[in-house]
């Protein structure tokens, strides 16, 4: 019996302390952006399931979108480096940017899992994204669905 007041009281102890200090939050990701920060970040951790995920959250959200402003353009933007005004012009495209750099993300992620099939599929479908640019923090823009085709183009 003594033993049963003395397990109560530390399970009564530590619900009490969890509430008082609860772990650390998960961020609650509120734009593509936010989710392709998350899925390179899970991606470069080799969470591949997790940036797998995320990558197909933000697909899921703004492909919409995305669709919608690709087709208001009339020709791709540029790779590489850019003026500020080009910079700005290619960053207005947001969800497009997003959308075509997280099924890159995606198929990546797929392909590190050893999911041939479907990662070649992912890679494919990146290509319905041509006018997509990614920014890399070295300071240029690249293309998801060329670098998807030169991926898929290398696969068995």
């Amino acid at each position: 019996m003594k033993n049963l007041k003395v397990l109560i009281v530390l399970f009564v102890l530590a619900f009490i302390l969890s509430a008082c200090f609860p772990g650390t939050p998960t961020p609650v990701l509120t734009t593509s952006s936010e989710y392709i920060k998350a899925a390179w970040d899970a991606y470069n951790a080799n969470k591949f399931p997790e940036a797998a995920s995320l990558a197909q959250e933000c697909i899921s959200k703004w492909e919409t979108k995305a669709k919608e402003q690709q087709s208001a353009l009339t020709q791709a933007p540029l790779n590489g480096q850019v003026t500020e005004d080009q910079k700005k012009a290619i960053q207005a495209n947001w969800a497009l940017n997003d959308v075509g750099t997280a099924y890159f993300i995606k198929a990546q992620a797929l392909e590190k899992q050893g999911k041939t099939d479907e990662a070649k599929k992912v890679y494919e479908q990146t290509a319905a994204f041509p006018y997509a640019r990614a920014w890399d923090p070295k300071g240029w823009f690249w293309s998801p669905a060329d670098e998807a085709g030169a991926k898929s183009a290398q696969m068995p």
